[in-house]
């Protein structure tokens, strides 16, 4: 290779001390002071190759982050709502605490609760707690704790009825279904006097979680726990009544509770025999192939009857005999003792001689004369058994059952035997009576098909909205980079294009140069140099090849052209 050496613009031209140097032609100079220079090595760095070719996917990726980063700036993160059920000023005093502090706290429009995002939810509440708030947040007998010393004793027993309420409404809380609970309990003021003694009265407020209801056993069992837990209050005394103002606590009273738990009962007992049915059916005929009813006829009716009942084989254990008799004649009439009580005698008649007396004469003095009896009694005593027997009707009892069984027919009829073998498993289940008038009825039925529950369109459902937003957001950000990108793109590409070109050419004018003063003094310049001059010029060649490896292909390239052409020309 000649002295001057032509690669791709760069000259290396010979130095007094027989090393190479390299002269800044086309794009750039790389040497000495080149490599030291920062602004010559951001040039060098700009206009090279590869950096024009990475510049566009560079600038997509930032963009693409870009956007990214813009559509999560919408996205609203998850809330936590912070303490639930506080009064509205300790809510405020809250929210000004929290803002101060940096937390993103706010109070939520349709619920009026404070809510923070829910990553910082332990923070906010470890925030609050050093502030000491909310100060309503003790529950129980942590009250007793702030009370003063000399409080007087009103205020001490307010304080005492507003702990018991809250150690209520805490208790209450634990109830499957009660969101939070507030407990007011009127209590009269003790009086010495029994005729002004009024009974305590209380009530609870439930706000109970979405979509649940309190059953009658927990509104009972709400009820008794109030009601046990203040001296003196019975439970037909305490009121429940939930947030949207229904009173849970109501009783039917007379004739009205007792129809009410004779239709409880029926539901229970009918409920009881629907699902001996679902038992029996759902291994033959599956879960979604049947449909029962079952109609019961419930006897609520009490009677009473009560029978006593002697032993007819009694033992004479006693007997009493009276007899009462009087004589005849004249009765002693007068003062007992005296002369004068004795009746004079009575006076007979003597008949004449030869004269006969009357027959009722005599007979009635006979009579009169004789002793008469009066009055006789007798009284027996018997060893009596005696048997007392109560019979009361059960109540409940079935009058009559009921049963329509319809099942499906999947495209085939059920034959009559299959019917009727149903049939008689359902009558042992039930324990169907036909005496009684019982009724099962079994049948094979075409379904008809459920509709399906209309769903909202697609563009009003949630999730739709949400990634549809994110969507649009990404597609105008894609659109911008697009519009800023491609123009960008198509100008770095022009600018490396001209500069190919002047470099291109620089380079094939030096070539040109190089090889007509190369030719002349060939013979000079291919003398062999020396070892340093060598190992100088290989180490530049080595640097320029390093810097721009494409560019040095392409001068190796035409220099191996033009020697062809020169062959083939020469």
């Amino acid at each position: 290779m000649a002295d001057n050496d032509i690669i791709d613009g760069r000259a290396i031209v010979p130095q007094s001390g027989g090393a190479g140097a390299v002269a800044a032609q086309g794009s750039g100079m790389i040497g000495g002071g080149a490599l030291s220079d920062p602004a010559q090595l951001w040039r060098n760095l700009t206009g090279s190759a590869a950096f024009k070719r990475w510049l566009p996917i560079g600038l997509a990726i930032v963009g693409a982050a870009a956007v990214l980063a813009l559509a999560l700036s919408f996205v609203e993160p998850s809330r936590a709502p912070l303490f639930p059920g506080v009064p509205e000023a300790e809510t405020a005093r809250m929210l000004e605490t929290l803002q101060k502090q940096g937390f993103d706290a706010r109070i939520e429009p349709d619920s009026g609760l404070l809510t923070v995002p829910a990553a910082d939810k332990n923070r906010a509440r470890i925030a609050l707690a050093s502030e000491g708030l909310p100060e309503t947040g003790l529950s129980g007998y942590d009250v007793l704790n702030d009370m003063p010393f000399g409080t007087s004793r009103a205020v001490e027993r307010a304080r005492l009825q507003q702990t018991q309420e809250t150690g209520l409404a805490a208790s209450i809380e634990e109830v499957s279904g009660v969101e939070s609970a507030r407990v007011h309990i009127a209590a009269p003021e003790p009086s010495a006097f029994v005729r002004s003694r009024s009974t305590p009265t209380a009530s609870v407020f439930v706000k109970l979680k979405g979509g649940r209801v309190l059953g009658d056993e927990q509104v009972t069992a709400i009820v008794h726990l109030v009601s046990s837990s203040v001296p003196g209050l019975a439970a037909e005394d305490v009121s429940v009544v939930d947030q949207r103002g229904n009173l849970l606590s109501k009783r039917l009273t007379g004739d009205l509770a007792a129809s009410a738990e004779q239709l409880a009962y029926t539901t229970r007992l009918e409920d009881a025999w629907r699902e001996r049915i679902a038992k029996i059916l759902i291994p033959i005929v599956g879960a979604d192939n049947f449909s029962a009813e079952v109609a019961l006829d419930l006897d609520f009716n009490r009677s009473e009857s009560t029978s006593e009942t002697y032993d007819k084989d009694a033992v004479l254990r006693s007997e009493q005999r009276t007899v009462t008799q009087s004589g005849g004649g004249e009765q002693a009439r007068g003062i007992p003792g005296t002369v004068s009580n004795t009746p004079p005698a009575a006076a007979q008649l003597t008949p004449a001689d030869g004269e006969i007396p009357p027959e009722g004469e005599a007979a009635a003095d006979a009579a009169a004369q004789a002793p008469a009896l009066a009055d006789e009694s007798t009284v027996r005593n018997y060893e009596v058994g005696k048997q007392v027997s109560v019979t009361r009707d059960s109540v409940g009892e079935i009058r009559r059952a009921s049963v329509a069984v319809a099942l499906r027919e999947n495209g085939q009829k059920l034959s009559d035997t299959q019917l009727k073998e149903i049939e008689t498993l359902l009558n042992g289940a039930l324990g169907i009576d036909k005496d009684r008038g019982d009724v099962l009825v079994v049948r094979g039925q075409s379904f008809a098909a459920l509709d399906a529950m209309e769903e909202p369109p697609l563009w009003e459902q949630q999730w739709v909205q949400s990634w549809g937003t994110k969507g649009v957001v990404l597609l105008l950000g894609l659109a911008a980079l697009f519009m800023v990108g491609r123009p960008l793109k198509k100008a770095l590409a022009a600018g490396k294009s001209k500069d190919d070109e002047a470099s291109t050419d620089a380079a094939q004018a030096a070539a040109d140069s190089a090889a007509a003063e190369s030719a002349a003094d060939a013979q000079t310049s291919l003398a062999a140099p020396t070892q340093d001059q060598f190992n100088e010029r290989l180490t530049l060649l080595r640097e320029l090849i390093a810097a721009d490896t494409g560019r040095a292909s392409q001068a190796f390239g035409r220099m191996m052209t033009d020697e062809k052409r020169s062959a083939q020309n020469g």
